[in-house]
């Protein structure tokens, strides 16, 4: 299982926390295209079918942020 970037993990968290991909294009400075990419690269290096499996998987791995840290993310936005 390859490594998540950064901006991979945020994504899946950002969604996870049910922000929108438009919205978590505006709060990240990037495209919505960019958004659905990074999120659909993060599945498939996770293996997971969708953003529920992804972050179980990545708390089974201990890899998920605090949730100060993505909530940062959306009041920066």
């Amino acid at each position: 299982m390859s490594e998540l970037s950064r901006r991979e993990r945020e994504v899946v968290e950002l969604i996870g926390r049910g922000v929108s991909c438009k919205s978590a294009a505006a709060m990240l400075g990037l495209s919505i295209g960019a958004i659905e990419a990074r999120a659909g690269r993060a599945y498939k290096k996770l293996g997971a079918r969708n953003c529920r499996e992804a972050l179980a998987m990545l708390k089974r791995k201990n890899s998920l942020r605090s949730r100060a840290h993505v909530d940062q993310l959306i009041l920066v936005a």
